[in-house]
């Protein structure tokens, strides 16, 4: 029986789409360890303090390190690299969901944006409801969710995504300038 949809690395596997996803992907990686680390810097000037703002920049980086362990094995068969690839998969969507729920936690502590901080959490809810539905589905309906698999990845990369754009938004409200520079 066919997949419901086509899983978001499909082009990535084989010709000429297998170097430009690499060739994509990996400098998005690095992109988003920065948003991540940038984030914790956002935080603070904000006034939020604590352990979990260092902790969720240090999760967002793990999780684009997954995310670079995938991409790298993306295309090679056997069952080693089967198992990198989830694991990569795994520690992407997991840790971003962690670090994203620290960052909507500690806007909620702040004064500025916590109504902000209220609708990002909110939206790690959804995310949480529907990783687990996605794990309770492959241990119930396994054959069903195989047809399913990657609709989830969609859904759940779209709402990682919505995040990002919120905080993209809140930097922009709050005027936040990052610079990067080789001395």
């Amino acid at each position: 029986m066919p997949a419901s949809c086509t899983s978001i690395s499909r082009t990535g596997r084989h010709g000429t789409g297998y170097f430009l996803f690499k060739a994509l992907m990996i400098p998005a990686a690095v992109m988003g360890a920065l948003y991540w680390w940038f984030n914790g810097r956002w935080l603070r000037q904000q006034g939020a303090v604590g352990a979990g703002v260092t902790v969720l920049a240090w999760l967002g980086i793990g999780a684009c390190l997954g995310l670079v362990l995938y991409t790298v094995v993306l295309g090679h068969i056997g069952d080693t690299f089967h198992s990198l690839r989830r694991t990569g998969v795994v520690l992407y969507f997991s840790l971003t969901f962690l670090a994203e729920l620290l960052f909507s936690a500690a806007l909620i502590r702040l004064p500025g944006p916590r109504v902000r901080g209220r609708r990002l959490l909110a939206l790690c809810g959804l995310m949480l409801v529907l990783g687990l539905l996605s794990v309770v589905l492959q241990w119930l309906v396994h054959p069903l969710y195989d047809r399913i698999e990657d609709a989830f990845e969609w859904w759940f990369a779209l709402l990682i995504n919505l995040h990002a754009f919120g905080v993209a938004y809140l930097w922009w409200r709050t005027e936040f300038r990052a610079r990067l520079w080789v001395a």
